[in-house]
């Protein structure tokens, strides 16, 4: 169970470090006639939380559905799922640390270890 928590740990590490590089503000979605662009917010622009060079195009993409998935997935959206799976994980450990045994903080911890099954490292004896 540790290594799955270490592991859970630097999934969570890393969702944050790549939403960090990509300036973590809002993104907008404009829905065309052809394509769908993902836009950072205005207001961050207006507002200068963009690093220099920055002009705030994220992604052009043919189906609406496309971006309105990228927008729903964006760097703050992560960030904020980063926050509470943090948070998750505390609380998972520490029933772990009352009771090594606690079958049910074990398998809390593998449902989170779910939703990065695709990554490496992850292991089938995980699933729950």
């Amino acid at each position: 169970m540790i290594e799955l928590l270490e592991w859970l740990h630097a999934q969570i590490d890393k969702d944050e470090q790549r939403s960090r590089a990509a300036d973590c503000v809002p993104w907008v979605l404009i829905v065309g006639v052809n394509a769908s662009q993902v836009l950072v917010d205005p207001a961050a622009i207006q507002e200068d939380k963009l690093r220099l060079g920055h002009l705030g195009h994220v992604a052009t993409v043919l189906h609406a559905w496309d971006a309105e998935h990228m927008v729903r997935h964006s760097p703050e959206r992560v960030l904020r799922r980063v926050e509470a799976d943090r948070l998750l994980l505390d609380d998972i450990e520490q029933a772990l640390r009352d009771d090594p045994t606690d079958e049910a903080a074990q398998w809390r911890a593998k449902v989170m270890a779910l939703g990065y099954a695709g990554e490496p490292g992850y292991r089938q004896e995980w699933r729950p």
